[in-house]
């Protein structure tokens, strides 16, 4: 899910307008209205209650807001952290077959864990 259109949405649920938060945006209004319904039909459920000139939230899109919300917070929080820190962090998985080299992974792994603490490493789900 693309955080721009999140943030489309969001504006265009605060606004409750979808043409005056097309011209907040600087994008046209049938471009918004094409990216709030491409949204509603990715997620299949109806966020806005459209009217003449207005539009509201639907129950689905009343808890989608605040899961909106949530999810634009973390990301300028994870920007925030990385920019700010200079930390590596977070799990990365390594998924192979055969190697030949698997000590010199092995051993890879173990000195980029030890340059970056927070960092995991698992082998991925398949």
């Amino acid at each position: 899910m693309d955080t721009r259109v999140l943030n489309y949405f969001l504006l265009a649920a605060s606004e409750e307008n979808i043409t005056k938060a097309a011209s907040l945006l600087h994008i046209t209004q049938p471009t918004l209205s094409r990216q709030l319904k491409g949204l509603e039909d990715g997620l299949g459920v109806q966020l806005f209650l459209r009217a003449h000139h207005r539009i509201e939230l639907t129950d689905a899109g009343i808890l989608f807001q605040q899961r909106a919300r949530d999810l634009i917070s973390i990301e300028r929080r994870a920007k925030e952290e990385l920019t700010q820190s200079g930390i590596l962090a977070g799990e990365i998985a390594v998924g192979v077959s055969e190697l030949q080299s698997l000590t010199e992974l092995s051993q890879l792994i173990a000195e980029f864990h030890l340059m970056h603490p927070p960092s995991s490493f698992r082998a991925p789900q398949w």
